[in-house]
């Protein structure tokens, strides 16, 4: 049975996946709502929630919440992914046509992902689909385009 309201816009929103610790809401067309539940210890549980908004391109915020549902800080519980990570070290003969590549780069943007199967959340850089089609081409050689971390002690840590 489809799960499927009305929201305050006139439009559609639908649960579209829920399982016994996460859950994906397709707010609107251009927005969607993850949470899950994550164990931080023996007895405590907290919940990491992911609000995604596309207009055109996706970017995403990342926020943990107690089971009371008061917010928490982020930063305990993630290091988020600054645009760094998302560039290979270009050899030295390539260096000029790597800063040429991110020369047109003025936005970061970032997709997030929980995984329903795991404690995995993945972050996908999204700013080149922001680029016209040959700007794009250019960076894509220099990019490494997802970043894949794991719950691991109580936080969130890039995989190995």
């Amino acid at each position: 049975m489809k799960a499927v309201v009305k929201n305050k816009m006139e439009k559609m929103s639908e649960m579209k996946v829920l399982t016994k610790d996460y859950l994906f809401l397709q707010t609107t067309s251009q927005s969607s709502f993850q949470l899950k539940l994550l164990q931080l210890n023996d007895t405590t549980k907290i919940i990491c929630v992911v609000n995604t908004a596309c207009a055109p391109v996706c970017d995403s915020r990342v926020l943990f919440y107690t089971a009371n549902w008061k917010e928490i800080p982020s930063k305990d519980y993630i290091e988020m992914p600054g645009i760094e990570r998302f560039f290979l070290t270009p050899d030295s003969t390539q260096v000029e046509a790597y800063n040429n590549a991110r020369a047109p780069l003025n936005i970061y943007l970032l997709k997030a992902d929980l995984s329903k199967d795991n404690n995995e959340l993945t972050f996908t850089f999204t700013t080149p689909e922001y680029l016209d089609g040959s700007e794009a081409k250019t960076l894509e050689p220099f990019l490494k385009k997802v970043l894949v971390y794991v719950w691991k002690d109580g936080r969130f840590v890039v995989k190995d």
